[in-house]
């Protein structure tokens, strides 16, 4: 049985986005994680896709620690080179169901992977990463109209 509504957010990303509330939350203080430099060694088993993905994650996603976050890296790294195999073996053998099938669920779980990470727009942005607000369509016309009765209004008050 799957789980309904949104994924639960961690209380060190409530803190820092500033919605972190003692009295809900616990009046513990949370344990903060030093960052580690430079980027870890990659894992002998991954292939050319994995070790180029090891490198962009640790170098882009500076919120993804280099120790504690390094199991579910390595995961999603190997089912990338997986990923990378399976779409191979389509290319030789396109009518094979079964590997089609397969190369689905393996994707369903690289998404849940980068999702973890926070490596995709969306849970960058509900985990405080990264926000992007864009004016809406409306609220152009909005900001065009009041522009406009601004000026009606600064004209009338000049005569």
């Amino acid at each position: 049985m799957t789980t309904r509504g949104t994924k639960p957010i961690p209380n060190e990303i409530k803190q820092r986005i500033g919605t972190y509330r003692a009295d809900r939350h616990g009046q513990a203080e949370l344990a903060t994680l030093t960052q580690v430099p430079g980027i870890p060694e990659p894992p002998q088993e991954l292939q050319e896709r994995g070790q180029e993905a090891w490198v962009q994650i640790f170098t882009n996603a500076t919120w993804v620690h280099k120790e504690t976050d390094r199991i579910t890296v390595e995961l999603l790294c190997a089912n990338l080179d997986e990923r990378e195999a399976l779409r191979a073996q389509l290319e030789n053998d396109p009518d094979n169901w079964r590997t089609r099938a397969g190369l689905r669920e393996l994707e369903k779980a690289i998404r849940s992977e980068l999702a973890a990470l926070g490596l995709n727009p969306s849970d960058r942005a509900r985990y405080g990463f990264a926000v992007v607000k864009t004016e809406s369509k409306l609220q152009q016309i909005m900001n065009m109209k009041k522009s406009d009765y601004d000026r009606e209004e600064a004209a009338r008050q000049k005569e």
